[in-house]
């Protein structure tokens, strides 16, 4: 079965450029499968770790890729990258 979702959109000048952008639903369940794979796929490089939680309690998954941390102190520089989709 097949859906099908029309509609018309108009602007309010000649001139003017309207730009639509569609994705498909990502679930939850499908983002953090992903993410388990590519760590079990990398565990000697990436490390998964919990980053916070979200307003409604749900977990911020955090990935770490970087060579074996040492024992001793880690002095290392970082570089933090936060990306978020909304779709529609």
């Amino acid at each position: 079965m097949y859906y099908k979702l029309t509609f018309k959109l108009t602007t309010s000048f000649d001139k003017d450029k309207l730009y639509i952008a569609h994705t498909y639903p990502y679930t939850f369940q499908k983002l953090n499968k992903y993410l388990n794979d590519k760590v079990l796929k990398n565990k000697d490089i990436v490390t998964k770790f919990v980053a916070g939680k979200t307003l409604s309690k749900r977990t911020i998954e955090g990935l770490m890729v970087c060579q074996p941390l040492n024992k001793k102190r880690d002095t290392r520089k970082a570089i933090i990258v936060m990306a978020r989709q909304h779709p529609g």
